[in-house]
């Protein structure tokens, strides 16, 4: 049994690690289609600043990254990914690159295609064993107030990460945008519902932080 399990544990630990934009992305494997990483979609599209909506009834993966559509057809077999026809599509136009394969009930994406196809870099470190994904830096280049209802809309660059958070004792939201820079000085925005907004630069990305009246309720 021991013998058996060897050659098992040695592949699993031969897989590259894959990291996107400084973050390990877990899962990456060249195990299901020789030669081509593969990664789980959900974590590789979140790494990338999308979001993934697998439809395994139609035999298909779409990744939205801020409006941009990016379909995968599911290979029937990890063996056929690469003679899928039109398999990756970017907004309906033909991506070269092989399809979406399953292992177990998850949908795994081949990762240089997908990388590529939404504006990354994609390089292999040989001595590190690492794939390393870059994306080029967003910028925040607008932002204006709409009413009915009233909203703050903002401009970007790129697909980034984000994260927002409340400060409640001096009643401000912050929504903070991963590797992006304030492309130029943005002017605050003032409202109703808020009194003001700022953009600043912070932590290596950039900040929106809208002061809102007292009562005042987001989403």
């Amino acid at each position: 049994l021991l013998v058996a399990l060897l050659p098992a544990l040695q592949a699993a630990s031969a897989q590259p690690a894959l990291v996107v934009n400084g973050r390990e992305v877990p899962g990456n494997t060249t195990a299901l289609v020789p030669g081509a990483s593969y990664a789980p979609a959900a974590p590789l599209a979140a790494a990338l600043g999308a979001t993934a909506a697998v439809d395994l009834s139609r035999g298909v993966v779409v990744l939205d990254a801020g409006g941009r559509f990016l379909q995968l057809l599911v290979a029937p077999s990890p063996t056929e990914a690469t003679s899928v026809q039109g398999a990756i599509r970017l907004d309906g136009t033909v991506v070269p690159g092989p399809a979406a394969v399953l292992s177990g009930s998850d949908a795994y994406l081949p990762v240089k295609q997908v990388a590529e196809a939404l504006g990354a870099s994609v390089t292999f470190l040989e001595g590190q064993k690492t794939v390393l994904v870059v994306q080029p830096r967003a910028r925040l280049t607008g932002m204006r107030r709409l009413t009915n209802p009233e909203r703050i809309e903002l401009q970007v660059s790129a697909p980034v990460r984000y994260s927002a958070f409340f400060n409640e004792p001096v009643d401000t939201l912050q929504v903070h945008f991963e590797r992006t820079d304030v492309e130029v000085r943005l002017p605050p925005v003032e409202g109703d519902r808020f009194i003001v907004a700022n953009a600043v630069g912070a932590g290596g990305g950039a900040d929106v932080r809208v002061q809102l009246v007292d009562g005042a309720s987001y989403e």
